[in-house]
């Protein structure tokens, strides 16, 4: 259950046992299936590497693992960038293509992170044009994104949108 998963990895983070946590946080990684999954997964991901010893180790050890899930492959990305290496991060990604819900929305999420607004709003116009990539919280980061991007038309077109596919 990925919300047990999640409380106990939150646990050990807070008790400091990271180690203990990454067969956890590896099963709750391959429990994700959407983005919105994803977008609570990788920052509590990043909590138990960033308290391990030593995270370059595991950074090294998940980077040479040849069979890795697309979530894997998103926290490495994330790990990545972290440490200036867009490029690679980048390439990781891209490799998915243009129809991997998880690789698009977390590509946008470095790219965001990196501030570069636009190319965040371009890579998630791309996720929302995907059956299973509109989602309402995806539409939402999409008008968040055109917004900090300068782009108010964008922005306004997608609360249209956003209101026809959010609940209420």
């Amino acid at each position: 259950d990925p919300m047990f998963l999640s409380g106990l990895i939150q646990e050990a983070v807070v008790v400091e046992k990271h180690a203990e946590a990454i067969p956890w946080m590896k099963q709750y990684l391959g429990l994700v299936e959407t983005p919105d999954d994803l977008t609570a997964a990788i920052p509590l991901a990043m909590k138990v590497v960033g308290g391990l010893e030593d995270p370059d180790t595991f950074q090294t050890q998940l980077l040479e693992t040849g069979h890795r899930s697309v979530a894997e492959t998103c926290l490495l990305a994330e790990l990545l960038q972290k440490r200036g290496e867009f490029r690679q991060s980048d390439e990781i990604l891209d490799a998915y293509g243009s129809e991997n819900t998880l690789a698009l929305s977390q590509k946008a999420r470095l790219l965001q992170l990196r501030e570069d607004f636009e190319a965040a709003a371009q890579v998630l116009e791309q996720l929302v044009a995907l059956p299973n990539g509109r989602t309402g919280t995806q539409i939402e980061r999409l008008v968040r994104l055109h917004s900090q991007a300068l782009q108010p038309e964008q922005a306004l077109h997608w609360i249209d949108e956003w209101k026809r596919v959010s609940p209420g």
